[in-house]
């Protein structure tokens, strides 16, 4: 699908009565060579509107779309320049955008844009996106490719006696007998009980419970020490299975194939809150991704929620999916952190996923190889930014980060208990990056774009902004 953009007879006359023409020439010519709506602020219905090359004057602009010759062509279509202040652009604001969008549908017809659409394809002026190769189509299809499965579905549910039982003293001294009992007899599947007697060590049973390829972990019973009846245990949990959804019932999970490598296993059980576990939630999240190319994926959560484990076990994922590709690719997928010590720890976690995968010894991948491709795949994400621009654009000494800013705040703010109750520190730097800076890579947020965004996306009051935007960012 290609972006044509067509100016109406109205808005070409309304850009020369405004001095708008320049502008607009820009904007359809941005549109077209790059193939993106990224100059124009959207808005239900597929209207918009733009701001970037002019801060007085507001395009107001539809989207339709066209089938020609089996191509399917979205027109973008400019019906009006008028300014910001206007009546005509508040009410598009205000109002419904799809009586707004019918409204302006009488400023043109479906058949004039069609003829603009193919004139321009006779005269071969349309830019078309460059298709997918077939090597990177196969790439980011992977994931529903029946030629490739990374088998990596399989799990380990763990209940809270288990866990409990775990971290006993009296178990630690067994731990190698658990790992290669659950493996010889558990995964395995032959074994026809529910109760599996370690090898070395009898007085141990380890009691479980298949469903599907997935295995539950209930607990560790010691035959002549417990109080309770195996039995009870067993069907105690084997209840709640069969009640609720596994996910709700047992605290954590993690996949078979981390039983194959016993001193990654260790680490997990020694550590209930460890990194390589999946929460139920996170279990639900990985499964919902099964089979599609979830992207631009956003996952979001407080401190500590699981975030980075969730996109560890993504990363891993597609970087063995990469390997089974590597004589297509010189370059890995990347994975940016935000400082060198993200960095660090999410490439050990990753590198350690990938090492005790089963599928990267299915696929007869060598050790070095992963550990090889890891070292270019993981950047620190200010560091290679600055690598893809000139050497002196950004100086090190000039970057502020928060810390540096609360310093320089309070020198100068520090002792006005106005400033310190209506913009703190804390409140003009939110402002500064999320909208002012953060809001459009190519210019500032101006108090009258601030006021035009949506309701939902506006976090502080226009009086606020007007007051950090004039005093602290001016």
């Amino acid at each position: 699908m290609a972006y044509v953009v067509y100016i109406t007879d109205k808005c070409k006359e309304d850009a020369k009565k405004h001095s708008y023409e320049d502008s607009l020439k820009k904007i359809k010519e941005d549109i077209e060579q790059k193939q993106t709506l990224q100059s124009l602020d959207t808005y239900p219905a597929d209207c918009y509107s733009t701001n970037k090359f002019n801060y007085n004057m507001r395009a107001i602009v539809c989207k339709k779309y066209f089938i020609i010759d089996n191509e399917e062509y979205a027109a973008i279509i400019f019906v009006s320049v008028t300014p910001r202040s206007s009546e005509e652009y508040k009410k598009f604001k205000d109002r419904k955008h799809i009586e707004s969008k019918r409204e302006y549908h009488s400023l043109y017809t479906d058949k004039e844009v069609e003829d603009y659409i193919k004139d321009q394809i006779e005269k071969k002026t349309i830019r078309q996106k460059e298709p997918l190769d077939k090597n990177d189509s196969a790439y980011l299809d992977s994931a529903n490719s029946p030629d490739y499965e990374l088998k990596n579905e399989d799990l380990i549910y763990e209940s809270d006696d288990w866990i409990e039982s775990m971290s006993k003293e009296t178990v630690q001294y067994i731990m190698s007998d658990i790992c290669s009992t659950i493996e010889k007899k558990v995964l395995d599947g032959s074994h026809d009980s529910n109760y599996a007697a370690l090898s070395t060590n009898n007085n141990w049973e380890i009691i479980y419970q298949r469903h599907g390829k997935n295995v539950f972990l209930f607990d560790m019973f010691n035959i002549k020490n417990s109080s309770q009846n195996k039995t009870y245990i067993f069907d105690k949990w084997n209840k709640k299975i069969s009640n609720e959804n596994e996910t709700k019932v047992f605290r954590r999970a993690y996949q078979q194939y981390h039983i194959l490598e016993p001193e990654f296993w260790y680490e997990i059980e020694k550590d209930p809150l460890n990194n390589f576990t999946l929460s139920g939630e996170q279990i639900e999240i990985l499964k919902s991704l099964k089979g599609k190319v979830a992207f631009p994926l956003f996952i979001n959560g407080r401190a500590g929620s699981g975030k980075s484990t969730i996109l560890q076990y993504l990363f891993a994922d597609y970087f063995l999916r990469y390997l089974s590709y590597k004589d297509n690719y010189d370059n890995p997928p990347v994975y940016l952190t935000y400082n060198s010590e993200l960095l660090k720890n999410a490439k050990e976690q990753v590198v350690k996923l990938l090492l005790c995968n089963a599928a990267y010894k299915q696929d007869q991948i060598s050790e070095s190889t992963i550990k090889e491709k890891t070292e270019t795949a993981f950047k620190e994400l200010k560091k290679y930014l600055a690598s893809l621009v000139q050497e002196d654009m950004f100086v090190e000494r000039n970057y502020i980060n928060y810390t540096l800013f609360q310093k320089l705040w309070q020198e100068k703010y520090g002792k006005s208990n106005d400033a310190k109750k209506k913009y703190p520190a804390i409140i003009s730097w939110h402002i500064i990056r999320t909208y002012i800076q953060g809001m459009d890579s190519e210019d500032y947020l101006e108090l009258e774009d601030y006021e035009d965004l949506d309701k939902g996306n506006k976090t502080v009051e226009p009086e606020t902004y007007k007051l950090v935007y004039d005093t602290v960012w001016k």
